[in-house]
């Protein structure tokens, strides 16, 4: 459950507002400043995937790997090439409701880069326990959900982010805690629930910018207090310490976004001033 208290109801719509004012401002650069911004991110993005797994960060590598310049990707990044083919699924949004074969979809391409032999009707859901099964006692806390309840927790995941009565973050944020929660599938546990959040958003009029949030520094790193809050969520039933924390986080990240819709701006000035002294020097010779 969600306690939809006046702070908590304030501070959504806070989020929102600032995340909308930010996409406009993307949507205002140009084609160059708009790459910038997006290398930027991204690179923010892959830091706190390759420090979550102990890889040295390469700017250069990292940034041929955004533009696809690449032939031969080393096994260490494989992980983060197969991330960044997984946000390109969800920026390439088409207007239709999500569905299991989106799921499946970004689960497929995190595991093995592809989801070309996937059918639409394809059930891919983890069949192995994660522990010895308890059919609900109070105040326990679950590793996972059970394996016989994972098609129905997940299809009435679906009916709920596609129901446009709830805010558009509030069915993202439910949706990162409870595909974190169910765990559907056999790995990547982490990288699953985050990607879902921002396939929820993309899906819901933020399109391609919902990519660009870094909310994989907040979980993919080791972070005691959420884990704290998600314990602390499943011994109440109550998400409003998750969105408590999950707010917060998200109106630091979207400070920076801004920081670097701003740099971008310049770096783009910079990079036309360099054009335009070449494009001299040419004249002079």
């Amino acid at each position: 459950s969600l306690v939809f208290t006046k702070s908590i109801s304030n501070r959504i719509n806070d989020v929102e507002r600032k995340l909308c004012k930010a996409y406009m401002e993307y949507i205002n650069l140009s084609s160059r400043a708009k790459n910038i911004f997006e290398h930027k991110r991204y690179e923010r993005i892959a830091g706190s995937i390759l420090a979550s797994n102990n890889i040295a960060m390469s700017p250069t590598f990292v940034d041929s790997l955004i533009d696809k310049n690449i032939s031969t990707i080393p096994s260490d990044y494989l992980v983060l090439a197969n991330y960044l083919e997984a946000l390109n699924y969800i920026k390439s949004y088409d207007g239709s409701k999500i569905s299991l074969y989106d799921l499946n979809s970004i689960y497929s391409i995190l595991e093995s880069g592809t989801k070309s032999s996937l059918g639409k009707d394809d059930i891919i859901f983890r069949k192995l326990e994660c522990e010895e099964p308890h059919y609900y006692n109070q105040g326990y806390v679950y590793k996972s959900a059970l394996v016989d309840r994972i098609p129905d927790m997940m299809n009435s995941l679906i009916e709920f982010v596609n129901d446009e009565n709830h805010y558009a973050l509030v069915r993202a944020i439910s949706c990162l805690f409870y595909v974190d929660y169910v765990m559907p599938y056999d790995y990547l546990r982490s990288e699953d629930s985050v990607l879902n959040f921002k396939l929820v958003l993309a899906r819901n009029d933020f399109s391609l910018f919902s990519t660009y949030l870094n909310i994989e520094n907040l979980y993919f790193a080791k972070n005691a207090k959420l884990d704290q809050v998600k314990e602390l969520v499943q011994k109440t039933m109550d998400l409003t310490y998750f969105f408590d924390f999950i707010l917060d986080y998200l109106k630091e990240d979207i400070a920076t976004i801004f920081d670097d819709l701003a740099t971008s701006k310049k770096d783009e000035m910079v990079f036309e001033s360099k054009e335009e002294v070449k494009e001299e020097i040419k004249e002079d010779d």
